[in-house]
């Protein structure tokens, strides 16, 4: 922190702070048209020396501006306005910006007086700063060389700059181990969400947006491997979940969940997790997950426990529970393809009476339907699938907006009269002019 002097008056609310040096500093006041010179020294007899408080500035997961233990507020009803100039100058604090750049910045689709506009928001992010207490108050934002720009003389701690030096120290793989943890560990727990996400719309956050939220990953992604060179997995569960609350569209943390539940014996619910996040992808996203996932899938499915060498523990243990037993078995699609492949062998023996069929959701004119359209429509078809189809006909959802469904022993003519009664019964359920089902039958191949 700064120490200022604080030069008061003897009449109103007219003040003024200097900065103090070690070095004496002749300074003039000028008060009703008299000039009064005098030398001070740092907290010198001839004024009284104060610490500034520090600005403490959130723009990560949220915007805040704390001055000391108090909260920073802007009135009206454009304070989103007013804080998105402050933002702009505190993100680039650092980095010089000209008038025209602001304004760009501040009025991307243009406004009629910019320059007047910019102006009142320094008043009100000034005004704001002086309502808090802040004896600094009018010199927060400075106009150097015709251009506004934050005063980096004012003790001042952002998150974003904290969050980066943590993550550049503990990138130094010259550190111990235990040391690289720990900074790695204060990265991620400064990241509390994506770079102000209120403010997402604005061109110049998207690039720091998308800076930060890569830099978080890559730092959680070391901190998790750092946990698994150690072998605390439940660090590594603990820190690998927070990161899927951030952005449960990363498939790494996930992979770190999956890791660390395998390794501290929870075989189980591992698997469980991993229908899961399968589940989400395809319904969230259309796609599935990664072969690396998959891979790690069929280790953790084919590893048992050692202790487990009852055959009659084993059967108990896989044995489902009889009042769960209530039409067809939906599985995850990995596991879909397992049961497709013992079929398809089985068929080469047997003679094939498997067909698969396959149902999905577009719009009327063949479209994509929109995420909230699709989505309820799936949740309709997967509850008609279940309640139309024999509790030994398996089905898995293989895209976002398709089932693929494996009906055995049948005939072709059989399947067909299936698929059309999923398909009225879907019509019944589901009362919508935009959303069109679509069907088709094939034989399964013998292997």
């Amino acid at each position: 922190m700064r120490d200022f002097l604080f030069c008061p008056f003897s009449r109103g609310l007219c003040f003024s702070f200097y900065p103090l040096s070690d070095i004496l500093v002749k300074g003039k006041i000028c008060r009703e048209g008299f000039i009064a010179s005098f030398l001070v020294g740092k907290m010198g007899k001839e004024g009284i020396g104060l610490q500034a408080p520090c600005i403490n500035i959130s723009m990560l997961g949220e915007f805040r501006v704390l001055l000391g233990d108090k909260q920073v507020n802007a009135s009206g009803t454009r304070a989103n306005q007013i804080w998105g100039l402050m933002q702009y100058l505190v993100a680039f604090r650092h980095k010089k910006r000209t008038q025209e750049e602001l304004m760009d910045a501040m009025w991307e689709e243009g406004t009629g007086d910019p320059a007047g506009a910019l102006k009142n928001r320094v008043y009100r992010i000034r005004t704001a700063f002086a309502k808090a207490g802040a004896p600094f108050a009018k010199e927060v934002i400075r106009l150097v060389n015709g251009a506004y720009c934050w005063n980096n003389d004012l003790p001042c701690e952002v998150d974003t700059e904290q969050f980066e030096q943590c993550c550049s120290r503990a990138a130094d793989t010259a550190l111990p181990v235990d040391q690289r943890i720990a900074l790695y560990c204060q990265a991620v727990e400064l990241y509390r969400g994506d770079f102000l996400p209120a403010a997402s719309f604005m061109s110049w956050v998207v690039p720091l947006s998308r800076h930060y939220h890569t830099l978080y990953f890559n730092a959680v992604q070391t901190l998790l491997d750092l946990y698994d060179q150690t072998k605390n997995y439940v660090e590594m569960y603990r820190v690998a979940n927070r990161a899927v609350a951030i952005d449960q569209f990363e498939e790494m943390p996930h992979k770190y969940i999956l890791i660390s539940l395998f390794r501290l014996g929870k075989q189980a619910q591992a698997l469980s997790y991993y229908n899961q996040i399968s589940e989400l992808f395809y319904r969230e996203m259309g796609v599935g997950l990664s072969e690396e996932m998959r891979a790690l899938y069929q280790q953790i499915s084919q590893t048992t426990q050692t202790a487990r060498t009852d055959l009659d523990i084993l059967r108990e243990d896989m044995r489902e529970d009889p009042e769960g037993v209530d039409g067809a078995y939906y599985c995850e699609y990995e596991v879909f393809k397992t049961v497709y492949r013992i079929e398809a062998r089985s068929a080469r023996r047997n003679g094939s009476s498997t067909y698969l069929g396959l149902l999905g959701l577009v719009g009327m004119d063949g479209a994509e339907l929109s995420h909230d359209l699709l989505e309820r429509g799936m949740d309709a078809l997967h509850r008609c699938i279940v309640e139309s189809l024999r509790c030994g006909d398996v089905f898995s959802r293989c895209s976002g907006s398709q089932y693929v469904l494996m009906l055995s022993p049948i005939t072709f003519e059989d399947g067909q009269m299936v698929l059309t009664r999923i398909e009225k019964n879907f019509k019944q359920l589901y009362h919508s002019r935009k959303v069109r089902l679509i069907r088709n039958l094939q034989p399964l191949i013998p292997i």
